[in-house]
């Protein structure tokens, strides 16, 4: 829902999924019971969610890994 509502184009919903895939998902905090699943959200996953293909987020993760960090 914020994905359309924030109008953002391919390559800025490919950076995010850069910065998302492969994250461990999370669990309900505020169970008891609470553990962490040992499975990630892969490229894959992450390109369906947000409607981008694999190859974008992996083009995208290239750019961030070369990018120079902000700040310096």
């Amino acid at each position: 829902m914020n994905l359309k509502r924030r109008h953002l184009n391919e390559s800025q919903r490919a950076m995010i999924g850069a910065k998302i895939a492969n994250l461990p998902r999370g669990g309900d905090r505020k169970s008891e019971n609470f553990k962490v699943e040992n499975s990630t959200l892969t490229q894959e996953d992450v390109g369906k969610m947000l409607n981008v293909s694999r190859e974008s987020i992996i083009a995208a993760k290239k750019i961030r890994e070369g990018a120079i960090p902000e700040g310096a």
